[in-house]
């Protein structure tokens, strides 16, 4: 029973990241709950700001558009901990959304690099990510999703993105 929580939990996460892309238009990423060594499910590949943003930003030159898509990969990163701490808020141990908890940090400090500045930031994406995780459509999209992955443990790009239309649908 213990593993299958802990399967489904790490279901409910991934399934969190993907609702919150698809919410941007960004298209769906294969999904797996089936994570090599320390991982334990992903979504591949990550992050999912494109190559073009990132390239701005290498090079020194953060636009509006950098920006938002910065801000954007940030607030999907942290909806998966957070769709995970919704299912099962007893078993939820904050390092199991450490690294994502340190991308969303990592994204918005490009942005703004004063600490005081940068925790409000954080606070703020990660309201909205609350907020998102919450709502009742998008937390019906995400169990749905959560479920899907979890017959199939790897699904398709194709299919995430069937299964989070099924899920709206739903609603």
């Amino acid at each position: 029973m213990e593993r299958t929580q802990n399967i489904l939990s790490i279901a409910y996460h991934e399934a969190g990241h993907a609702v919150a892309a698809y919410r941007f238009n960004i298209q769906p990423k294969a999904l797996t709950i089936i994570g090599e060594g320390d991982v334990a499910g992903e979504i591949t590949p990550a992050p999912y700001i494109s190559d073009d943003n990132m390239k701005g930003y290498e090079s020194g030159k953060l636009t509006a558009v950098t920006k938002l898509n910065l801000e954007i990969d940030a607030f999907i990163s942290l909806a998966g901990p957070l769709a995970q701490m919704k299912f099962d808020p007893w078993e939820f141990k904050h390092n199991y959304a450490e690294s994502d908890y340190h991308q969303a940090i990592g994204l918005l400090s490009i942005i703004e690099e004063d600490d005081e500045v940068l925790e409000l930031y954080f606070d703020l994406i990660d309201m909205r990510a609350r907020k998102f995780v919450a709502s009742r459509t998008n937390w019906k999209t995400i169990g749905h999703l959560a479920k899907a992955v979890l017959d199939q443990s790897k699904m398709s790009s194709h299919a995430v993105k069937r299964a989070i239309f099924e899920g709206y649908s739903l609603g």
